[in-house]
């Protein structure tokens, strides 16, 4: 056995990574990493007793280099016999639309992808190709922007469903192995330009540390993100805890939290910032940098009514004993378009309407989630806020109401309340969004067509 593939099987045994019976899906984007990876999780899955397969994300960024990608992953998983499926996207309309980074649309996109094929192949994980060298470029990179413990904490091993087994592995012993086997691989010649951040610090920053600082940075930095994420798993286990119990989340986009938690969490040896950070990032998925974090910590120290701009159109005031934080009135008029198929950001949450067979509706308590008859619904479909005015036929009761009145039916209080999303078809509601779907809508007998509506 190679000294590179035993490290791969050492690491995957210690973080319990694979386990008998596993089925699992391969991102392969063709260059050496996930090309590695899936010819080595091919190699051993005997002693696995592993399934594997592999999917393509054509982001259509790269012109025809992206289609040769392409076509690169289909003939190398026709060689290893691997199924192997491509889907393309339109990353530039998607970031345009959402207004967000290439890089940030092409990570949406790419996950929700891949986690509906694994889904719908039946398989139970994903194994991304992110290696050593690719965890000393994010925790860099998030030291320079004064990130928190979690961007320290760097990439993990797992997370949920995701796993990745080469994180052991610094890129050079990936291209060595690679080419002393003669497996072939495609370069992506963006990842040459120093005008990109983690390029940058891939090919001008980390060579002159290795070479006049310290030759193993990577392990070094590894290890460091290893201790960082053991604390901070322990603090954003407590901080949820703490949050849970008393029940935070007023609506999407809105946030209460308590000063009292705040000081009990302190009390527990949990910095603020901590806290602070962690809570954003939960309910708003929004990553605060270290000015905003000094910026809440200071508003907590001042009076009562006093507000501040954060990013992303947040904005926090204190109340009382309380921290307030909600989206600016101008992001909360917006309205989004959605066609089948599409996935979209929606303050800071990612809605899907998604075409499924009729055998894959599986109805839950899970709310977030609804089914619908895809014979009544035509493109485009529009999610806002609700408005004065706005009448639905809720799902089980014989007539019409007016979405007010429903949510107070619902004992909704009147700060979640103006921010409740709804999906609209040709003027009228589909979805009170995590409340009710219509009556018009829901599928019934002789309905052959599904739409699985989902808001996460």
């Amino acid at each position: 056995m190679k000294k590179v593939e035993e490290k791969v099987i050492l690491f995957i045994e210690k973080h319990r990574l694979i386990e008998h019976g596993d089925k699992i899906l391969v991102a392969l984007s063709g260059g050496p990493d996930s090309v590695f990876l899936l010819h080595f999780l091919q190699k051993y899955k005997k002693k696995y007793d592993a399934e594997i397969a592999a999917i393509h994300i054509n982001h259509k960024l790269r012109g025809n280099d992206a289609n040769e990608d392409e076509k690169f992953c289909k003939s190398y998983c026709g060689a290893l016999n691997v199924p192997f499926s491509c889907v393309g996207v339109d990353v530039d309309s998607f970031a345009k639309k959402n207004k967000i980074s290439f890089e940030e649309a092409g990570r949406i996109l790419r996950y929700e992808i891949i986690e509906n094929h694994c889904r719908k192949i039946g398989f139970n994980k994903i194994a991304t190709g992110h290696n050593l060298t690719d965890n000393s470029e994010t925790v860099l990179l998030n030291v320079i922007k004064g990130s928190g413990l979690k961007g320290l904490a760097g990439i993990p091993a797992v997370r949920e469903n995701i796993i990745r087994p080469m994180l052991t592995l610094s890129k050079d012993e990936i291209v060595r192995y690679l080419e002393k086997e003669k497996i072939g691989f495609r370069t992506d010649s963006s990842n040459f330009d120093t005008d990109y951040q983690r390029n940058f610090i891939r090919k001008e920053l980390l060579p002159q540390i290795r070479e006049k600082l310290n030759p193993k940075v990577d392990n070094s930095l590894f290890n460091l993100s290893r201790t960082a994420k053991d604390y901070y798993s322990y603090f954003e286990k407590e901080i949820i805890r703490e949050l849970k119990k008393e029940n935070p989340r007023l609506a999407d986009g809105e946030l209460s939290i308590s000063v009292r938690v705040i000081k009990k969490l302190e009390d527990k040896g949990i910095p603020v910032s901590e806290a602070i950070r962690t809570a954003v990032l939960k309910y708003f998925k929004i990553e605060l940098n270290f000015k905003d974090v000094e910026n809440i910590i200071a508003l907590l120290n001042s009076s009562s009514g006093k507000k501040i701009n954060l990013k992303q159109n947040l904005n926090a005031i204190k109340e009382r004993e309380h921290l307030h934080l909600f989206f600016s009135k101008k992001e909360i008029e917006k309205s989004f378009e959605i066609k089948i198929g599409e996935t979209i950001t929606v303050f800071q949450s990612v809605f899907s309407a998604m075409p499924v067979e009729k055998k894959e509706m599986n109805f839950t308590r899970d709310k977030n989630v609804e089914f619908v008859d895809a014979g009544k619904i035509k493109n485009p479909l529009i999610i806002r806020r609700w408005k004065n005015g706005d009448i639905f036929h809720p799902l089980g009761l014989k007539g019409s109401k007016t979405v007010s009145d429903f949510l107070c039916d619902q004992k909704i209080s009147s700060r979640r309340k103006k921010e409740q999303l709804v999906l609209e078809h040709n003027g009228t509601i589909v979805w009170v969004v995590g409340l009710r779907l219509s009556e018009d809508y829901k599928v019934i007998n002789s309905s052959k067509k599904i739409i699985k509506l989902e808001i996460r």
